[in-house]
């Protein structure tokens, strides 16, 4: 596992009040969330490279420790362009399940 902050894309619209919602930090096409790891990019150079193909808001930091207390899994997932990309796997978990560990996570 990573040792270190992942960095986590936040689009505009999970953004409610000025503050993040629990959308951010919940799989929203299956059950891998996407960030970038830490050791291998800053989150400015990370936002950077993303608005380039997408909106974002800002980048929000988690910890493998934090992944490690919910018990989902770092992994490893380099892309062409992206050596750094990563994704924390949810697939042992249901959707209610995810949904509560995403709403932990964005009122971190």
């Amino acid at each position: 596992m990573v040792d270190g902050l992942l960095y986590r894309q936040i689009h505009p619209n999970f953004i409610f009040e000025n503050r993040v919602t629990s959308q951010a930090f919940n799989p929203m096409t299956d059950t891998q969330l996407s960030v970038c790891d830490g050791n291998m990019i800053g989150a400015k150079q990370a936002w950077e490279r993303y608005t380039k193909k997408d909106h974002s808001a800002g980048v929000m930091a988690v910890t493998d420790g934090e992944c490690e207390s919910h018990d989902l899994r770092v992994i490893s997932d380099p892309t062409p362009n992206e050596d750094d990309h990563m994704v924390i796997d949810f697939d042992d978990f249901s959707t209610k399940i995810i949904k509560k560990i995403g709403s932990r996570t964005s009122s971190c």
